[in-house]
């Protein structure tokens, strides 16, 4: 994924999940995205953001997942 690609899809997070943009994490490699989303939209995520995702820790609330990119 080029620069330009992954702005678009930090802006999809940040807009269908309510996430700020401070708390979604690129990993040193620039290979794959962290962040928090809330329980009830995971199921549609996938679907949004148009790739897996994973979970990393379940929250009571919210859901730490990772996005390859």
């Amino acid at each position: 994924m080029d620069e330009s690609q992954v702005d678009d899809l930090k802006q999809t997070i940040i807009t269908e999940f309510d996430v700020m943009e401070d708390d979604i994490y690129v990993n040193s490699d620039n290979d794959a995205m962290t962040f928090y989303i809330p329980t009830q939209q995971f199921e549609d995520s996938e679907d949004v953001l148009d790739t897996e995702i994973k979970v990393l820790e379940e929250h009571e609330y919210e859901l730490l997942v990772r996005v390859d990119i």
